[in-house]
């Protein structure tokens, strides 16, 4: 089918950030997502010059928009970007609209309202709404420009169901559980859970307070008070990175916590670790888990978002019973202690990452999808 005679459909995101949403995108490509439409992106900020190549060369870089350079997804960039989508809108006709995040869908809801003909498609990753400043307004806009939504997508259950409540008569429009992710065929499976001391465990994701760096820390300063060696990778990047060196270092944990910054594939280093803590209070499908159960590392986390749908407590990740402190360092201390619990929880969790997001399957799933939209 030549590219005249395709569907067209058009992918709008806030920026090329390295999150869980723009790199679950990635991996909707590399899995073929809308491989028989004429795809094009709408990107309101630049964002990651490294995930923004890594999508262009997915989908050709003349079939990527970008509204403004720079990272930051400011008033000035969305009004600028809504001009510029209405623009590429006009020009390219597309037959649906899929809107990822927030401010997307916000924005692109809004463009939309002047396209009714285009079929427009809610994607939401995380439905909460309370680390924004002004939460409220967010609501306000996402209630008024529901009726310009036809179909609701969700990388996990516990998104599709918050979603709901923000938007009036959700019940009657299709709904469906996208993944975000595709378990890497051949990946490296770590095997030796024994470790000399120190016991490293890693941490990766968006420097950001909803993910709670601060609890692990304190953890962490809690454990080294008992005498346990452990240290501490972060993997990622964001605004709150030097607030959390700060904090670091006044805990005195300088020579404990290793800043890596945002490293492709960091799941491939896995082997150099010996578990992975996760505590954000609330997350959509949260793929650093996914890839770190992959590979093999066993997973301290919250049973949140998509976790609680892929993960079981004491079969392949320990679930934190609540987020504090005093829990985490719990948690921290019975993954240290018991390596036959490192070893069952890791090898399970690569078992049935493996099973459940294999290619196959993946391929499988986005190609029902897209052949009953296109």
């Amino acid at each position: 089918m030549n590219t005249a005679a395709k569907s067209r459909a058009l992918y709008v995101l806030n920026g090329f950030h390295a999150g869980g949403a723009e790199l679950g995108l990635a991996a909707l490509l590399e899995a073929g997502f809308m491989k028989e439409a004429d795809f094009r992106i709408f990107a309101f900020v630049e964002g990651d010059a490294g995930l923004e190549d890594r999508i262009t060369r997915l989908v050709g870089k003349d079939r990527v928009t970008v509204g403004t350079k720079g990272m930051r997804l400011s008033v000035g960039a969305l009004l600028r970007g809504a001009v510029i989508l209405f623009g590429t809108v006009m020009r390219f006709r597309p037959k649906l609209a899929v809107l990822s995040l927030k401010q997307s869908n916000i924005v692109g809801r809004a463009v939309l309202c002047l396209f009714p003909k285009v079929y427009c498609i809610c994607f939401e990753h995380s439905a909460w709404l309370d680390e924004k400043k002004i939460p409220f307004v967010y609501q306000a806009l996402l209630g008024l420009l529901s009726f310009r939504v036809d179909e609701i997508w969700a990388d996990c259950h516990a998104t599709l169901e918050e979603t709901r409540k923000l938007y009036p008569g959700s019940k009657k429009r299709p709904t469906a559980i996208v993944p975000l992710f595709r378990a890497t065929e051949g990946a490296w499976v770590k095997n030796d859970y024994r470790f000399t001391p120190p016991f490293r465990l890693a941490m990766t994701g968006r420097l950001v307070k909803s993910k709670r760096h601060e609890l692990v820390f304190r953890a962490l300063e809690r454990l080294e008070r008992e005498g346990l060696d452990i240290t501490l990778t972060l993997f990622g990047t964001g605004p709150d990175e030097e607030e959390l060196r700060t904090r670091v270092r006044a805990l005195g944990l300088g020579s404990r916590v290793v800043f890596k910054g945002f490293v492709e594939q960091w799941w491939r280093r896995a082997a150099g670790y010996d578990a992975l803590v996760h505590v954000s209070k609330r997350e959509g499908f949260c793929i650093a888990v996914a890839e770190a159960m992959m590979a093999g590392l066993p997973v301290l986390a919250l049973p949140v978002g998509g976790i609680g749908d892929y993960s079981t407590h004491g079969v392949d990740a320990w679930h934190l019973s609540e987020g504090s402190a005093g829990a985490v360092a719990a948690g921290m201390t019975r993954l240290y202690r018991d390596e036959e619990l490192r070893h069952k929880i890791g090898q399970n969790a690569a078992r049935n990452i493996a099973a459940r997001y294999s290619e196959e399957v993946v391929r499988r799933q986005l190609s029902r999808l897209t052949g009953r939209l296109l």
